[in-house]
């Protein structure tokens, strides 16, 4: 069976993070041209008062969206600005570190955007409701868990060695916690739940299973699929080295930016670096080898594109308005035709399947499990997976634990390998479905589970003593609060009153890709 190798899976994930742009707003992976890896880590973990976000906008402000009207926005000392910090220091502190740096900062970006926005949104509601927080409230949160307290006890000197200015943003801060607070309480404090829903999570928790998994992954697919998806496409793997200045006032400042390079060409790494608003200023407005399909994100229009890449050596565009203000390009380096004997260019066309064409992956892998299978009912389970040269997973015994929650027994493999599966599998509910609906020894269709296929077969089936299930009842309110919150979290996530444009701003200002 022909298979790209598992060998390529540490560097595919790197150009995956290269190459990733606009296009997928959920999961992207970028690379961090302004910064070196040395200093990323700084500032993924301390952002409180870094001047990076001065060099980015002249406000020292930078919106990533909106709730309602009300802009989610990042500055120093900001609620967001906190949350990446927090963040940040959470990760460490539990060892979430990882060796890609780039895909790590965006996690936390992400996650503190959301967590602003979410904060934005309740806020929002707090207003249109008329939740008021008296001094006296906020006087009585700060002297019993604010920053002024020692050693449990309320500290009138470091209160008084505060600025006046510190004082009040943490007055500020106090008042949004106590109003969102009072929010959530008003609308999730008083949902309950059916005695007999105790009853049934322990239905549900009294069988335990165990399975064989074999799994057909992304990179699993033919080498020889890559190649001709390139050749069909060849296109938009094509490559130009371009530099650009960036005007963001408006299109007659641009013309007039425009206008000195037709006279002096050779100013432009000097206008680059004094008129030029976006992160490759700095580096006199050079932004390297670019592919056509990455670029497509940032042109209103297709034939401005188009006309890039005709540009020869040393030529200069018009300005071209382009989705994050008015551009003037050189062209560094003429366009290329991709070269699909290269194996850095093949990992790129595979990076880009993935991540924009799943679906044939997607096709391609049930396939071959399905033919797995169909082997295996004739042979058995080992054996076909011997023959395929296929590892397969041996789980614990687990039951219906969805979202793995951290009370009930887990769903893993035996020993310490080849966890990150069943990381993805307990928020499937077509897993569990599969995994608890075919009888002993018998294989399963193949299971969707995020970008990979998996086939089951049921090892055996137990049942647990009705004595460990009894402190389920204990556990099942705490159950029940996370997921109000969560679905509370989704249905501002998901509401049309939510403007997303994080990953937009993210890349142009922080992480240009």
């Amino acid at each position: 069976m022909s298979s790209r190798g598992k060998q390529k899976s540490s560097k595919k994930t790197e150009k995956t993070a290269a190459h990733k742009n606009g296009k997928d707003t959920k999961s992207k992976k970028p690379f961090f041209t302004i910064f070196s890896v040395a200093i990323l880590a700084i500032i993924v973990v301390a952002f409180i008062g870094s001047p990076i976000i001065g060099r980015m906008t002249e406000s020292g402000r930078l919106i990533f969206g909106s709730y309602d009207g009300d802009e989610i926005e990042i500055y120093a000392g900001s609620y967001m600005s906190r949350q990446v910090e927090f963040i940040a220091e959470q990760m460490k502190a539990q060892q979430q570190e990882s060796d890609n740096l780039q895909w790590q900062a965006y996690q936390v970006w992400r996650a503190a955007f959301e967590r602003t926005a979410i904060h934005t949104a309740v806020l929002n509601i707090a207003d249109d409701a008329g939740v008021h927080v008296s001094d006296r409230r906020i006087d009585l949160e700060l002297t019993k868990s604010g920053p002024y307290v020692v050693d449990g006890v309320f500290s009138e000197e470091r209160y008084k060695a505060a600025s006046v200015a510190e004082r009040s943003s943490t007055r500020d801060l106090y008042s949004e916690e106590i109003r969102s607070q009072q929010v959530r309480n008003d609308i999730l404090g008083e949902l309950k739940h059916a005695a007999g829903e105790v009853d049934f999570l322990n239905d549900t928790l009294k069988t335990e299973r165990n399975f064989k998994i074999v799994e057909f992954t992304p990179e699993d697919f033919p080498i020889e699929n890559v190649i001709a998806f390139g050749q069909e496409n060849s296109s938009i793997f094509r490559e130009i080295r371009l530099s650009r200045i960036t005007i963001k006032s408006d299109e007659a400042d641009a013309n007039s930016v425009y206008g000195q390079l037709i006279t002096n060409p050779g100013m432009f790494e000097e206008l680059a670096s004094t008129q030029s608003k976006d992160a490759f200023a700095e580096k006199g407005g050079e932004m390297g080898w670019r592919s056509y399909y990455s670029l497509e994100p940032d042109f209103q229009y297709g034939e401005d594109l188009d006309s890039l890449f005709e540009l020869e050596k040393d030529e200069i565009s018009g300005v071209i308005e382009t989705t994050f203000g008015w551009t003037i390009y050189r062209c560094d380096e003429e366009a290329r035709l991709p070269d699909l004997e290269d194996e850095e260019t093949l990992d790129t066309v595979a990076s880009y399947i993935e991540m924009y064409e799943g679906g044939l992956i997607e096709d391609h892998l049930i396939e071959q499990a399905k033919e797995f299978k169909n082997e295996a009912l004739t042979s058995d389970f080992e054996t076909t997976a011997f023959e395929w040269n296929k590892s397969f997973t041996v789980t614990e015994y687990f039951p219906v634990n969805y979202s793995g929650m951290f009370f009930f027994k887990p769903v893993k493999a035996v020993g310490e390998d080849n966890q990150s599966f069943f990381q993805k599998a307990v928020y499937s509910e077509s897993f569990f479905e599969t995994a608890f609906s075919i009888d002993t020894e018998e294989i399963s269709e193949p299971v969707i589970i995020d970008d990979t296929i998996a086939v089951l077969e049921m090892i055996n089936e137990r049942t647990v003593p009705e004595e460990d299930l009894e402190n389920n009842q204990y556990f099942y309110q705490y159950i029940v609060q996370q997921m109000q919150d969560r679905d509370f979290n989704n249905y501002i996530l998901d509401s049309e009153k939510f403007e997303d444009n994080f990953d937009a701003i993210f890349y142009e200002n922080i992480m240009p890709k």
